[in-house]
């Protein structure tokens, strides 16, 4: 069929007008978006389940992140069962379906408690890298770092003692009037210790701690005790009644040692760990801080 002379000019004098030029790209943008959202929706909706991504998955869960660790795990996942490694990608999958809708709905940026989550999670990535500067350290650098941390290794006081409960849930007055008879009968050496437990009440702790240290012995029997043992002269006389959460206690200090510093030999391995998580922290306040630099901060305030 042949187009006539008239409208081949007009379709030509129609292809020339800019609007027909901008109509055709848009058309032809819109298509391209089209199939690029699409493909991207498509993808987006796809879960790939791989060796190295259930390794990752059971690292985070245990937040174990050393490569002996990730042996372990390693083996683990090899030596499951079909249904336990079934369950497990079961577990991987329903994680990562809710993460991507959370991210979908801009939870990561309005909910402040996934804002922090992914921000320690970011912080055990950036702390979970090469050792490249984590070499054995000198025995000068234990030296030093134990010397400016000392207080860390003391041995604290311990205190060695006996005593006596009588329960006050049934009444203050009458448990604190039992415990002063029997204090009396102790000191008048009327009964012996024996004798003095049948008096008492059932303690849910001990009656004996042996070389414990104040915070042990606080836990159990109170400030007022803790005072007594580590704070008053040290005898063999019953002291009391001194109160407690849970009732009243006669107490027998027989021994107490002070704080003492023990030799950096003795605490070696201990300092050479704590130093390691020293230089490990210090690395990632590094790192975070170069992060940090290349981010440009504004700010409002006044």
């Amino acid at each position: 069929m042949t187009v006539p002379s008239r409208s081949r000019g007009q379709l030509t004098k129609l292809l020339r007008e800019p609007l027909v030029h901008f109509i055709v790209i848009g058309a032809a943008l819109f298509a391209l978006f089209t199939w690029f959202t699409s493909e991207s929706e498509e993808e987006s909706r796809r879960i790939v389940i791989t060796q190295e991504r259930l390794l990752e998955f059971m690292q985070y869960r245990n937040q174990t992140f050393s490569d002996s660790a990730r042996d372990r795990l390693e083996e683990m996942l090899r030596s499951m069962t079909p249904a336990q490694k079934a369950n497990l990608v079961d577990e991987y999958i329903r994680e990562e379906v809710l993460h991507r809708e959370a991210l979908a709905m801009g939870l990561d940026s309005t909910d402040y408690v996934i804002r922090r989550r992914l921000a320690q999670t970011m912080e055990y990535v950036l702390r979970d890298s090469p050792e490249e500067d984590l070499s054995a350290p000198s025995y000068e650098e234990l030296r030093q770092f134990f010397l400016n941390n000392v207080q860390r290794y003391q041995n604290p006081a311990r205190a060695t003692l006996r005593h006596v409960f009588f329960d006050a849930s049934s009444g203050e007055a009458g448990a604190e009037k039992r415990a002063r008879s029997t204090l009396t009968a102790l000191r008048s050496n009327a009964i012996d210790f024996e004798a003095a437990l049948t008096r008492s009440d059932r303690f849910p702790y001990f009656q004996d701690y042996a070389d414990e240290p104040r915070p042990l012995i606080e836990s159990h029997l109170g400030p007022e005790v803790a005072d007594a043992a580590f704070l008053k002269p040290v005898n063999s006389e019953w002291q009391g009644p001194y109160r407690s959460r849970s009732g009243f206690h006669l107490i027998q200090v027989t021994r107490r040692s002070s704080p003492s510093t023990p030799n950096l030999e003795s605490v070696r391995e201990v300092v050479a760990n704590d130093l390691r998580n020293a230089k490990v922290e210090e690395r990632l306040e590094r790192r975070i801080k170069s992060l940090i630099g290349q981010y440009r901060v504004e700010s409002t305030l006044q």
